[in-house]
């Protein structure tokens, strides 16, 4: 591939995710929303797959996958996307896991601190959830579980090398925060209009800076 290829893949992915959050985030669904939320993702995807050096030995590129088709899923409205949304993000979070074992983890390597702060939002979100997430209780409880469990993951990794270990647990800290975000948007703060604009811009750019750690920190 040239260069000028190259770094054309490279800022189109920040390019159409800038357009996205400030152009359509906060916006209902559309069809012109579905397009451009699925853009940033599907180019992240396209990037790892042609450009990064022996990325096919690596879960992440399917982390990506499962991610983009969350994403898709949850620019549409209704009950049925946002099962298919968080079915899609549950198997986003399991290559993930799959990704921190894959550059290793120790539990001698676990930071406490993280685990209490996860343990304590846990504690808060659960109830919550519990209460406003209605006929949709069951499945958010078994992602709110499979994203605790991509938590403690991520918090023992030990790759051996500072820069990665600290560009997943900045990736792993802005995942949580942007899936905190989203839950209290889509359930806790629904009767208040003046919220969802706010917490929609904040979503996503925690969620895409997330997946960039995550994919800047992967092997290959």
């Amino acid at each position: 591939m040239s260069f000028s290829l190259f770094l054309m893949a490279s800022a189109l992915g920040p390019v159409t995710s800038l357009i996205y959050w400030l152009g359509f985030s906060w916006r209902p669904a559309s069809r012109a929303k579905t397009l451009a939320k699925a853009l940033p993702m599907g180019i992240l995807f396209g990037w790892l797959w042609v450009f990064a050096d022996d990325v096919g030995d690596s879960p992440i590129p399917f982390a990506v996958m499962f991610a983009w088709l969350g994403d898709i899923a949850l620019s549409k409205d209704g009950d049925r996307w946002f099962l298919l949304g968080i079915g899609a993000f549950a198997l986003a979070h399991v290559f993930l896991i799959a990704v921190f074992f894959d550059l290793g983890v120790e539990i001698g390597a676990a930071r406490i601190g993280g685990m209490i702060a996860l343990v304590g939002l846990l504690g808060v979100m659960v109830p919550l959830l519990w209460r406003y997430a209605g006929d949709l209780r069951g499945p958010v409880m078994g992602y709110v579980a499979i994203i605790f469990a991509m938590g403690i993951a991520g918090l023992m990794i030990a790759s051996g090398d500072t820069r990665v270990d600290q560009t997943v647990l900045l990736g792993l800290a802005l995942f949580v925060l942007s899936d905190t975000l989203l839950a209290l948007q889509a359930f806790v703060a629904t009767p208040s209009p003046r919220l969802q604009i706010p917490l929609s811009l904040a979503v996503w750019p925690t969620y895409y800076l997330a997946m960039i750690c995550f994919a800047a920190a992967a092997p290959g």
